[in-house]
């Protein structure tokens, strides 16, 4: 039997051939192990992450110590750079909601500290989700906490309205803001903000639309109440009921306005 060339190289190449693929299958079956184990931690963490972030998003309540207990839970993940979004996400709003308490206890110290850690986590975590409208709305807060207003400052919540025009629960809180720096937003800017306030009345959100039109909006109150053209009607006769019982009269756009101050 004459040797061939070509079979005496396969002969070669099958031992080479075999052993390739005994180690692709002992790294995916080490990895199959491994998996778990890296992911674990990251999935118990999830479920109280998300629960934390619904809860600060609806600006609910804590009880005193829980938030610190939370904050802990979030740093055990030891790889900050190696976090899953939602983790990274509820470690901001957490450090946040912590730097507002301490805000709200004084101690300029600890809360600068506090304020100085949140923002840090604001912005890796932005960096990570640019298109969460919450926090960037919460760095413009943080923004002006730390140094009031800034029209620097600004661009920060032009971002929150970029990603997320109306954001029902984002609004409750961003519209009060924005309210409040009103005559330093640009003319785009402010029409969102006069759309967001007309959304609150439109859906129904009639103690919120109050509060920010008797407080920070009282001075654009013409601008905001005339931007509710387009909102259900039953929408705005409550809100011209709400504000009646608070002693304010204004003129809604589509509501019956009676002038006599006895009725």
């Amino acid at each position: 039997m004459e040797y061939n060339p070509s079979l005496g190289d396969s002969r070669r190449r099958l031992p080479i051939a075999e052993m390739s693929v005994r180690a692709l299958l002992l790294l995916f079956g080490l990895a199959a192990v491994l998996w778990p184990a890296g992911t674990l931690p990251t999935f118990r963490l999830l479920v109280p992450a998300n629960h934390v972030t619904e809860r600060i998003v609806a600006d609910s309540r804590f009880k005193p110590g829980a938030l610190g207990e939370i904050q802990a839970l979030l740093e055990s993940q030891a790889e900050p750079r190696l976090q899953h979004p939602d983790i990274a996400r509820a470690r901001a709003l957490v450090s946040l909601r912590t730097s507002e308490e301490a805000m709200a206890r004084g101690g300029q110290a600890q809360a600068d500290r506090a304020i100085e850690a949140a923002e840090g986590w604001v912005r890796s975590t932005l960096a990570q989700s640019p298109g969460d409208s919450f926090l960037w709305m919460m760095r413009y807060s943080v923004a002006i906490a730390r140094g009031g207003f800034d029209e620097g400052n600004i661009r920060f919540l032009d971002r929150s309205y970029a990603t997320g025009p109306l954001e029902g629960w984002i609004a409750l809180r961003r519209n009060r803001l924005a309210l409040a720096s009103f005559p330093m937003l640009g003319g785009q800017l402010q029409d969102r903000v006069v759309a967001e306030f007309a959304g609150l009345v439109d859906s129904d959100l009639t103690d919120a639309a109050v509060s920010n039109l008797e407080g920070v909006g009282w001075s654009q109150k013409d601008r905001l109440l005339a931007g509710l053209g387009a909102v259900d009607i039953e929408s705005k006769e409550r809100l011209s009921k709400w504000l009646s019982a608070d002693g304010i009269r204004v003129k809604i756009p589509g509501v019956e306005f009676d002038e006599r101050p006895w009725r």
